[in-house]
């Protein structure tokens, strides 16, 4: 199965966290989301990037050329 390979950009700090897997974009947003949440960090400061895929069957890894941040709608809205 391939896996998408997502980190969080914070954006005051200038750099990307840890790389997580997810199964696709929902669950994806859904770890951001609720990674927010509980930490009650400042939604507009932190952004969602895909930065590849994985493939657990090949051990096969491929990166994205240009990063493709994703924009995430606040709950609230």
């Amino acid at each position: 199965m391939v896996f998408e390979l997502y980190s969080i950009k914070d954006r005051l700090a200038e750099e990307y966290g840890p790389i997580f897997q997810a199964k696709n974009k929902a669950i994806a947003e859904r770890n951001f989301n609720n990674l927010v949440e509980d930490k009650n960090l400042n939604e507009d400061e932190f952004n969602l990037v895909k930065v590849g895929n994985f493939d657990n069957e090949t051990g096969r890894l491929t990166s994205i050329d240009e990063l493709n941040l994703l924009k995430l709608e606040s709950k609230n809205h």
